[in-house]
């Protein structure tokens, strides 16, 4: 019978991949920033026992992937918990487009935050803190009350995203979290659907 130490063994042999800057194998995350990472993002998905947990940037484009594969894994898991956490860290305008996110998921409900998140992703060109408004104010958001709260305390929980992120050293956005094992930088959906697997329970 495998054990859990065997089984998270194997997990990390089978799904050694590239990141953007080293190799990396995923390793299982401390309790306390396992806490930290579910409490600091919203949660566009849930109800079952397996959990993503996302870190990403709105100016990058392999985020725009992730949001691809997030439909794929909620088809064929529908109460697969998914949980996003704002890292903006590729410059200014991601910085300003996090608090924007943040104060839309704060404003407006996190059951409505997927909606703004896929719609700024998925619009052409990069992220700004303008852009961010935009996309808000068009899904019904009102854009002084959001410009307010994303000068406010958004600030501070966009910074607890970054922070967070260089307490579990991420080397590329996006960073995964499955079921606990960290996994630095973007894996494709194979390797998703095959983390979940090996990890369901463990």
């Amino acid at each position: 019978m495998l054990n859990r130490r065997s089984v998270l063994a194997g997990l990390a042999g089978s799904l050694a991949l590239p990141s953007l800057s080293r190799a990396a194998t995923p390793t299982r995350v401390s309790p306390g920033l396992l806490r930290a990472a579910a409490g600091l993002g919203f949660r566009v998905n849930g109800g079952g026992s397996n959990t993503i947990i996302e870190f990403f940037d709105y100016n990058c484009a392999y985020c725009k992937q992730s949001t691809r594969d997030f439909s794929a894994l909620v088809a064929a898991d529908p109460r697969l918990n998914y949980i996003l956490v704002n890292y903006g860290v590729l410059g200014q305008p991601s910085v300003e487009a996090a608090r924007v996110a943040i104060a839309f998921a704060q404003t407006q409900g996190a059951g409505r935050y997927l909606a703004f998140h896929q719609s700024l992703l998925g619009a052409f060109g990069g992220a700004s803190g303008e852009r961010a408004l935009a996309v808000a104010e068009r899904l019904g958001a009102d854009r002084s009350r959001l410009a307010q709260a994303s000068a406010g305390t958004a600030v501070g929980r966009a910074q607890a995203g970054v922070n967070l992120g260089n307490s579990l050293a991420l080397q590329a956005t996006p960073s995964f979290i499955v079921n606990g094992m960290l996994f630095h930088g973007q894996i494709d959906l194979g390797i998703k659907q095959r983390a979940l697997g090996a990890t369901a329970g463990v």
